[in-house]
């Protein structure tokens, strides 16, 4: 009996062995720093050690020869596959390529800051701003094709000319929402060439102190556009269906500076209390039906509450030098990661999340963008100043259309990335 019990013990380590051999280990992510490895689930192991009672260990050698012939398959171990993310195809840093950037026709509108830029899934509308030069607000617009690469006028808006608006595409329409001194906001039709106005908004999009849009954020939802003035602590949501805005909780943590994240499920919030050097947190929470509840606090120098995306199935926080974590916002830990390769300096731009990635406008050296396919950074010349403000992710290429030049145009680029393989 004892015999028996030490060859039984000795086939339960062999089997073990084997799963382990046979499971597929997890990439080197931030999960490496905490237990988040791969376990195979095996309830069948008990069922063997009982049927090796009954068959003795020549039912056993049988047993792991089934067990040889029948591996369980990848998904199996890691789950079922992910639907992929209908949007566009991913930039791929496996190619040989890189990024290609190519200049396109600026298009009838003159040189501005402080425009919108949105795609419509064939079009990219540029619309308001102001004069890069005068800071004369503008009421104009125009929509670029980049299949035909045309340019056509858009009809005018019933909105007086404004600079640093809120906008987002809902589908069918583009909204325009506020801006420096407003607090009305319009829809615009490309398809029959309309606008229509809708309700004023409550939340002021400027800030009394400094009469700028510098503490004021927004982000689109997929069913409803957020505005948010971080020091006031209001928020309020647009919903199109409906026509009407709705109050939404106050955040309640007493910040100086923010800006709203969305990750295709919850909305969420970066902000910092104040700018002083000992300033070193940088706070994440998230919108629970009625409430705001603190997820995280990351402790990084200089924080900037822009300096974020939600890239893949993740949250990156970054600082002007280029040093990054990110954190699975159901885990209130954040991990050190992979430096951004951008000089450091005070510049730097709205990030551009694309498909599991995000573009960074480093304003002192190179550009970057992330893909989680590889788990790393690449750099990436770009021309002038860029910002994720006055560019686009069509689904397979960047559009960007702003920033005057040294000889007074426009910048305008493409770049375009190799298909993912």
């Amino acid at each position: 009996m004892k015999r028996t019990v030490e060859v039984l013990e000795q086939a339960a380590a062999d089997l073990r062995s084997e799963v382990d051999r046979r499971a597929i280990p997890s990439p080197p992510t931030r999960h490496q720093a905490k237990e988040k490895a791969i376990s195979p689930q095996r309830p069948w192991l008990a069922g063997l050690i009982a049927f090796a009672l009954v068959l003795g260990l020549g039912g056993l050698t049988a047993l792991r020869i089934l067990d040889r012939s029948s591996p369980r398959s990848e998904q199996e171990i890691l789950g079922p596959t992910p639907t992929p993310v209908p949007n566009g195809t991913k930039p791929s840093l496996t190619s040989d390529r890189a990024p290609a950037v190519v200049p396109f026709d600026s298009g009838p509108l003159a040189p501005r800051d402080g425009h919108s830029v949105v795609w419509t899934g064939s079009e990219v509308i540029v619309w308001g701003g102001a004069t890069a030069l005068a800071g004369e607000t503008l009421a104009d617009g125009a929509a670029y094709d980049p299949v035909e690469e045309t340019w056509r006028p858009i009809a005018p808006a019933p909105l007086a000319a404004r600079r640093d608006h809120h906008v987002a595409w809902t589908g069918q329409e583009m909204l325009v929402v506020g801006g420096i001194g407003h607090l009305d906001g319009a829809a615009y039709n490309p398809a029959s060439d309309t606008w229509r106005q809708i309700p004023d908004t409550s939340v002021r999009t400027t800030s009394p102190a400094t009469n700028t849009s510098q503490y004021t954020s927004s982000v689109w939802t997929g069913e409803r556009l957020v505005l948010w003035n971080v020091v006031d602590d209001q928020l309020a949501a647009y919903s199109s269906r409906t026509d009407e805005w709705e109050l939404l909780p106050a955040v309640g943590l007493e910040l100086a500076a923010g800006v709203l994240r969305w990750n295709g499920h919850h909305l969420y919030i970066f902000g910092v209390e104040g700018f002083l050097p000992e300033i070193d947190q940088l706070k994440l929470a998230r919108l629970d039906s009625d409430a705001w509840s603190l997820v995280s606090t990351l402790q990084i120098v200089h924080p900037v509450p822009m300096l974020s995306a939600w890239i893949g199935d993740r949250f990156v926080a970054w600082n002007d030098e280029g040093v990054a974590f990110e954190s699975d916002p159901t885990d209130p830990i954040w991990i050190r990661s992979e430096p951004i390769p951008i000089s450091g300096c005070e510049g730097v731009g709205d990030p551009l999340e694309l498909v599991d990635s995000a573009l960074i406008f480093g304003w002192c050296g190179s550009d970057a963008y992330y893909d989680t396919a590889v788990a790393r950074w690449q750099a990436v010349e770009l021309p002038g100043l860029g910002s994720g403000d006055h560019s686009v992710w069509t689904g397979s290429e960047v559009i960007h259309w702003g920033d005057a030049t040294d000889a007074g145009g426009v910048g305008s680029w493409r770049l375009v990335f190799s298909e993912s393989n």
